[in-house]
């Protein structure tokens, strides 16, 4: 996927999300994500020094580390490593990439850190390296998605005949 999506966006063509549920995800213990961790370090990292090198400055190895293991799959999320990495994108994107697009993915990052456990102080203070009304616009855009996503992920669950068996009315899980 991640591929596909750099090729596409790399031709100058648009994506887009729809607002719409299109499928149910499934959680394993034997989905590709918990078996070939390794390799999928390795098949990003390819793709990351094959695209990146074409608009921003080769990465050097310990934020290549960083990169694979504190952003792209947040396996260990360091949040001093993260705004160096703010600072470094910034840096190599500015006249290269929308800065509304870096700072939207960065703050993407940033709500994943919160979910992963990183303490809502040092989420705060690292917000602080963002505007403020942008900030508090994704704030409240986000909050009224994802209302309307777990509505919607709801009804589907419940259409295919699916109990929920836990969770909470925030974060349901059905089987």
């Amino acid at each position: 996927d991640l591929e596909l999506w750099t090729r596409i966006s790399m031709a100058g063509l648009k994506m887009q999300l729809l607002p719409e549920c299109l499928m149910l995800y499934r959680l394993h213990d034997k989905q590709i994500t918990s078996t070939t961790l390794e390799r999928q370090h390795t098949e990003v990292l390819k793709i990351q020094e094959k695209y990146y090198r074409m608009l921003l400055s080769e990465m050097d190895e310990p934020m290549q580390a960083f990169y694979i293991r504190g952003v792209y799959f947040r396996e260990q999320p360091d949040i001093a490593e993260f705004r160096n990495y703010i600072k470094w994108l910034r840096r190599e994107a500015k006249g290269k990439l929308d800065k509304n697009a870096i700072n939207y993915a960065l703050l993407e990052i940033l709500a994943e850190y919160k979910r992963c456990g990183v303490s809502k102080s040092k989420v705060a203070a690292t917000m602080l390296h963002f505007n403020p009304f942008f900030v508090l616009f994704e704030m409240i855009r986000r909050k009224r998605t994802a209302q309307k996503d777990i509505a919607n992920c709801m009804t589907v669950a419940v259409g295919r005949g699916l109990k929920q068996t836990s969770g909470t009315n925030v974060y349901p899980i059905f089987e």
